[in-house]
């Protein structure tokens, strides 16, 4: 399978960044980088986006750029902060599973 047919069956841009951001945890992993840090930024970027979208639009191209701001935060919070909450509260309650099984996590969090 190419770039271009992955990009082609790419539906929106929104599938397009998800791969890239797996793109680059997984090049972290694998360059022994601290994937922890890595999700971090990629979280504050993600979560400062609807804010920041519509504001660099307005001073950098000289007009507004319409984006339903509680659209793009639900969205973003379904897919970062939801799984985020669910993983710090599996690791609370299931504290001693998930050490015996921790060092598997790396590799399945980027393959995911």
């Amino acid at each position: 399978m190419s770039v271009a047919d992955i990009d082609n069956r790419m539906t929106n841009d929104s599938d397009k960044s998800r791969l890239i951001t797996t793109f680059l945890h997984w090049y972290a992993y694998i360059a022994g980088a601290d994937v922890a840090y890595l999700v971090s930024l990629t979280t504050v970027s993600t979560l400062l986006c609807p804010i920041l979208t519509p504001a660099l639009a307005k001073l950098l191209a000289g007009q507004a750029l319409p984006v339903s701001f509680w659209n793009m935060f639900v969205e973003i919070l379904l897919m970062v902060v939801l799984p985020l909450a669910i993983g710090f509260a599996v690791r609370y309650f299931f504290g001693r599973v998930v050490e015996r099984i921790k060092d598997v996590f790396p590799a399945v969090s980027i393959s995911v």
